[in-house]
């Protein structure tokens, strides 16, 4: 079935969800909304001397429509997408994406419960990584089912398979295209206060789409390993704290000079100060393939802070700050080759303004930099953007 056909089929799927006379739940829904946006770049590829040569705008149109429906014990949610994205200067860059998602959320008894889902997501590559200036679609599916039982008290099990695919548009040899097979079993415990602890492990095996390649090391098949323990508290009726920490490691087939194992994790402290204000602090360290001359992977340190605050009944702001290290590592396959830093730097501050309620109009402001050992990589970037939002 082709994308255009997936989405025909979800879109007839929710016509038959909403017109279906069943017992109708408290869940039910049958919503769309229409967002049209321009923003303008001041350095759209990202380049570190570019004098405003890629300067450019991009009007984008998204239409959406989903419902979700009750029967029984039975949930269903369906969602698709339609993105017309056109640029003005670039135009090469134009593209026309099929979204969608879709979940049955089904129960045998309110102890034994599980999701059967599928999804495609399709956007244009960010060009901080990838270096070209053509047009690469990254085209992301996938599909899982996954299985919960509530042995007893606080005590939940779990198991869960899932088949994803990621699809380049133009070959992207650091990120490569590839598809994984991934099967997970989780151990969760939920306290009275509310708090939760879970234990998560999965395996994955995933093949490239391309073959074994012994001058650049490019291996044709993967596996993959993660343990992870996570933490939900809510510390006070406005304080919640949330907490990870795991482990990853990755064994390449056929040359293992490329394997890595690394640690990430996450600590994130979300207050809501008053009525009208939050705020959220946030920690994350990750570690990840990343396959060129001079690294097999690379490990992200995230630090950021975002606040939102209600002006009014019709006026809301948000503002963000948020600060990056990146450092590469692991084999490398020129001699002597220096370890890649980069240090990455953005700020973000919109103001959204819902003059009724089904209409939201939003402006924002947004700027990032990256400092890197790598020459040439280095670049500054401001973009704007104004949106407006019908809901129906």
């Amino acid at each position: 079935m082709s994308a255009v056909d997936r989405v025909h089929f979800c879109l007839g799927a929710l016509l038959v969800l909403a017109i279906t006379p069943a017992v109708a739940g408290v869940e039910d829904l049958f919503a769309a909304n229409v967002v049209v946006s321009r923003t303008y770049f001041d350095n759209l590829f990202k380049r570190s001397s570019d004098a405003g040569v890629s300067r450019d705008q991009l009007t984008s149109t998204q239409v959406t429509v989903a419902a979700r429906k009750s029967v029984s014990l039975q949930g269903f949610d369906l969602s698709a997408t339609l993105v017309d994205n056109r640029y003005r200067k670039f135009d090469s860059l134009n593209s026309q994406n099929n979204n969608y998602s879709a979940a049955w959320r089904w129960q045998v008894t309110p102890h034994l419960t599980g999701t059967i889902s599928s999804s495609r997501q399709q956007s244009q590559s960010d060009f901080a990584d990838f270096r070209g200036t053509g047009q690469n679609l990254r085209t992301s599916e996938s599909r899982r089912a996954n299985a919960e039982w509530n042995i007893i008290g606080g005590w939940t099990v779990g198991t869960g398979l899932t088949q994803s695919k990621q699809i380049n548009s133009q070959t992207f040899v650091e990120d490569a295209s590839n598809e994984q097979r991934v099967a997970d079993v989780l151990v969760r415990y939920a306290f009275l206060s509310g708090t939760t602890i879970a234990l998560n492990r999965s395996k994955s095996n995933g093949d490239f789409s391309r073959a074994p390649n012994p001058l650049t090391l490019s291996d044709s098949r993967f596996s993959d390993t993660r343990e992870d323990f996570s933490l939900a508290w809510p510390v006070t009726g406005k304080t919640r704290l949330t907490a990870g920490l795991g482990r990853v490691s990755r064994q390449y087939k056929n040359f293992g000079v490329r394997d890595f194992a690394g640690r990430n994790g996450n600590l994130s402290l979300a207050w809501a100060a008053t009525a009208k204000t939050s705020l959220t602090l946030a920690r994350t360290r990750t570690t990840d393939s990343w396959e060129d001359t001079a690294s097999s992977f690379a490990i992200r340190n995230l630090t950021d802070l975002s606040g939102n605050v209600l002006l009014s009944g019709k006026l809301s702001m948000r503002a963000s700050i948020g600060r990056e290290t990146r450092t590469f590592g692991g084999f490398a396959l020129v001699p002597g080759a220096f370890s890649r830093i980069d240090k990455t730097g953005r700020e973000s501050l919109s103001l959204s303004w819902t003059p009724m309620r089904s209409v939201t109009v939003t402006a924002s402001i947004q700027q990032s930099r990256r400092a890197s050992t790598t020459p040439g990589t280095d670049y500054s970037d401001r973009s704007a953007t104004m949106s407006a939002t019908a809901s129906f």
